[in-house]
């Protein structure tokens, strides 16, 4: 095997484990988004204002405290 091959052969085996990567990356981060949907239905929220990624002309965020979600009814209902 020439060093033209081997390179084209180990494009090929990363190309295969960033794919790989990919599809586990998205069953976790569905996963994820699941588990968050239930927890949101579940929990007995208790907002509070989260101002750290607020702008000047952005509303804060309500974090909850037991759970840590986001407030997102139009998401999660």
């Amino acid at each position: 095997m020439n060093k033209v091959e081997s390179l084209i052969e180990q494009r090929k085996n990363i190309e295969l484990k960033k794919w790989q990567f990919y599809k586990n990356f998205q069953e976790c981060d569905n996963d994820i988004k699941e588990i968050e949907k239930n927890l949101y239905v579940m929990c007995k929220h208790d907002w509070e204002h989260d101002y750290s990624s607020c702008g000047p002309s952005d509303r804060p965020d309500k974090v909850c405290k037991i759970c840590n979600l986001i407030r997102n009814d139009y998401i999660y209902k």
